[in-house]
């Protein structure tokens, strides 16, 4: 994709189940699958199940172009966790920075007082924007920092 002129940030819908399931099978690793529902069915089952998660897509002309996710998995989990991923089409056109802040506005507004994600240590552009949009490292582990944000600052 040369560039991207227009995107629409929008909660997932079953209208996006395909090209999410396309875009999660093309560009992630078998390690990055086990963070994601990346099967149409896992993604349609969360869909459907209780629990507080929240999709999102970015779509250009329908095509697919990033997801993400925040979710708190079950009631263990009171920090919403967040993930994404955007094509390698698509990137260094601020849809990650975009997507990020559109959940995080949202994580708040449902009154969660903090977000967290893991992020594989090899990834620094990722790990940078993290740190940009407030998030803190706390711990690492051999593969992986785990940050943390304050959605009150």
């Amino acid at each position: 994709m040369e560039e991207v002129k227009f995107c629409h940030c929008r909660k997932l819908t079953l209208k996006y189940l395909n090209g999410v399931d396309n875009l999660l099978q093309k560009e992630l690793t078998p390690k990055e699958k086990k963070y994601f529902p990346f099967t149409r069915q896992g993604i349609l089952s969360q869909l459907t199940s209780v629990g507080d998660y929240f999709y999102v897509v970015i779509d250009q002309d329908e095509e697919v172009l990033a997801y993400g996710h925040m979710r708190t998995f079950d009631a263990r989990f009171k920090i919403p966790a967040l993930g994404i991923v955007v094509s390698k089409y698509c990137r260094g056109f601020g849809l990650a920075e975009l997507l990020c802040k559109y959940m995080l506005k949202d994580s708040k507004k449902k009154g969660y007082e903090q977000a967290m994600l893991k992020v594989n240590k090899e990834n620094n552009k990722a790990r940078l924007l993290y740190e940009k949009l407030g998030f803190v490292g706390k711990k690492v582990d051999k593969t992986h920092y785990w940050m943390y944000k304050d959605l009150n600052d």
